[in-house]
């Protein structure tokens, strides 16, 4: 009897090895998919615009990325803007009106899985910037007062 007690506790700590092997070398492989991104993308700085302009934002990539697989949509915004050249790094956004728009470039990596990033434009009610900082953007429509 003894000895069977030894058989069945030997099968029951080899199923816990088996097991804990098993749970380590999913993680294991989890853990190098996650790391293994060879790509990176990167959408440039966030904007204060005036409504009604056209803004070439450039954005940039590093790494092993897939030819011809760069792509910037819209994420949000008060209305639908237009973006031309969408699938080069230096798109054109235009028809803005004034609130926050978010859009996002996304680049596929040669090894698999999207590399993404996201720009924030602010924009200003009024079509003409009046300049007084580089920094500090103020809009006005022309033919209205400027206090």
């Amino acid at each position: 009897m003894k000895s069977k007690r030894t058989l069945n506790g030997f099968k029951s700590l080899s199923r816990q090895f088996l097991i804990k092997s098993l749970i380590f070398s999913c993680l294991a492989f989890v853990s190098f998919e996650l790391s293994a991104q060879n790509c990176t993308v990167n959408a440039g700085i966030d904007k204060t615009v005036c409504a009604g302009s056209s803004e070439i934002q450039e954005g940039n990539i590093g790494g092993n990325f897939v030819a011809n697989t760069v792509s910037w949509s819209q994420v949000s915004g008060p209305g639908a803007a237009t973006i031309t050249n969408g699938t080069s790094l230096s798109p054109t956004f235009s028809n803005l009106v004034a609130g926050t728009y978010v859009f996002q470039i996304q680049a596929t990596c040669q090894i698999g899985g999207l590399a993404t990033d996201i720009c924030t434009y602010t924009v200003r009610p009024g079509a003409t910037p009046v300049n007084h900082a580089p920094i500090v953007i103020n809009c006005y429509t022309p033919g209205t007062a400027i206090n």
